[in-house]
């Protein structure tokens, strides 16, 4: 490997410098990127079964259709000698921000250089050449959505929408210097928190039970030949990001994570399908799920009457009374799709929207017909959003966004899921909802009407049983 001044010196480069068409990859390139139906089946497996059982930081996911344009790319910048250096470092840059895209929301993956540089051993200037590269609009892969703003934000990046979609590739370039360096990082920042441990303790009681014949929609134990991919440079299988985390949860490799510490626990449930959760087990059991309707607007009812009350109100307005009742008799939803004229098959298409353009929106000059409806309704819970969120356009309206998700995690994880794994009831949160065996159920539902209660709340709670295959 070249020094990092050395390295530095010799990228120069523009955007015309780099300009390339996909189909001019060498021939050898492509040839090689190809599955070989020579391997054996029971090679397929092996590759297959390696992969999985990886560490989750040392597998790449990308988009499939990625993978010939990284090539490209680090032949075009010329960083390294090897190749493969540089493609491996672009890899582990457009996972991160892949990883970000399927496992938490969408709002943008941040990249900070320091951070990058100190897990690839590499400069930050080299870090910057990379990402720069990585977004340009002739060849990127990923794309800036979120600037810089001072004090106030992070830029923030997702994947363009023409590598979006589809296959996504899981790559393990075997043992290499960045493979290395990964692994002495992570061994310095060891999880130690007591509820995280907690809580991966009871992970390790979930299994995958396939029942014959498969379903449609998840051929699990079809290991397709043509998934295998093997080249000089690295190995790699080509997959459904979400058939992947169920194997994952098969292989006992659990990812659980909390990026805000005092908010959302991100594991390998969170972003599972419902049609997957069938085939989930804990001691060999099927699992029930707990939820709670109108779940995060019933929790705003709180952050809304706090700052009535620091306003001066002694009492709950009207209006905040029919918000409150609404949201605990699961009827909130409903007045606003009955205005609307939205049918009950889009109620979960709606919910995105209603909280895109109410709950997590800037405050502006001319709001959206939702947000006028929602302050005709309720003026006073309006006020104190708009409040809360900063007023009038102003840089900090996520500020309600992370108070309510914060206040959900402490509610359902901290308070609730905590509490049953500490009776030793297995229990998994999925943010507003809870997992539990069938036994527990009762248990798990007054713990959460406890946990509500306790803050003058009662919600509607919903029971969904996963005791059969969905049709």
């Amino acid at each position: 490997m070249k020094s990092k001044n050395s390295t530095i010196e010799q990228t120069n480069y523009s955007a015309e410098d780099l300009q390339f068409q996909q189909s001019n990859s060498s021939s050898s390139q492509q040839d090689a990127f190809n599955y070989s139906s020579d391997s054996t089946h029971t090679t397929n497996l092996t590759v297959y079964t390696g992969i999985l059982t990886q560490p989750s930081e040392l597998i790449f996911i990308i988009p499939a259709n990625a993978k010939p344009v990284l090539e490209e790319l680090a032949v075009k910048l010329n960083i390294h000698k090897n190749k493969r250096i540089t493609e491996e470092k672009l890899a582990f840059i457009v996972s991160e921000v892949t990883k970000y895209t399927y496992n938490y929301e969408n709002n943008g993956c941040k990249l900070n250089a320091s951070d990058l540089g100190r897990r690839m051993s590499t400069s930050n200037k080299e870090v910057n050449i990379l990402i720069d590269t990585l977004c340009d609009e002739k060849f990127g892969v990923i794309k800036v959505i979120k600037g810089y703003k001072v004090g106030v934000s992070s830029t923030r990046y997702i994947i363009r929408d023409k590598f979006f979609g589809g296959e996504l590739l899981f790559i393990d370039y075997g043992d290499t210097k960045l493979r290395e360096n990964i692994l002495k990082e992570k061994s310095k920042q060891s999880n130690t928190e007591y509820k995280l441990s907690l809580y991966k303790s009871a992970f390790s009681k979930l299994t995958v039970s396939i029942s014959y014949p498969i379903p449609p929609f998840l051929m699990m134990e079809n290991f397709s030949e043509d998934k295998i991919i093997k080249t000089a440079t690295c190995t790699a299988l080509r997959s459904d990001f979400n058939h992947y985390s169920l194997l994952q949860i098969n292989h006992k490799n659990f990812r659980i994570t909390r990026p805000d510490p005092l908010s959302r626990v991100h594991t390998n449930l969170t972003n599972l399908p419902k049609k997957f959760k069938y085939f989930l087990r804990c001691d060999e059991k099927p699992l029930w799920e707990i939820d709670i309707r109108n779940s995060q607007p019933l929790i705003a009812t709180l952050l809304i009457w706090d700052c009535l009350h620091k306003q001066g109100y002694a009492e709950m307005p009207i209006d905040f009374v029919q918000y409150k009742e609404d949201c605990e008799n699961g009827r909130f939803y409903d007045y606003f799709m009955d205005k609307n004229g939205i049918p009950e098959e889009k109620r979960g298409d709606f919910k995105i929207e209603f909280f895109q353009k109410v709950f997590f929106s800037s405050v502006k000059y001319f709001p959206s017909n939702l947000c006028k409806q929602f302050q005709q309704r309720y003026p006073r819970c309006y006020e104190a959003i708009c409040f809360i969120k900063g007023g009038l356009n102003s840089g900090t309206h996520n500020a309600f966004a992370i108070q309510l998700q914060r206040t959900e995690a402490q509610i359902i994880f901290d308070e609730v899921n905590i509490s049953l794994l500490e009776a030793g009831i297995p229990a998994y949160n999925i943010f507003d909802s809870i997992l539990h065996l069938p036994e527990h159920n009762y248990i798990v539902e007054e713990c959460v009407r406890n946990a509500f209660a306790k803050r003058g709340l009662y919600p509607t709670l919903n029971t969904k049983k996963y005791d059969t295959i969905a049709a």
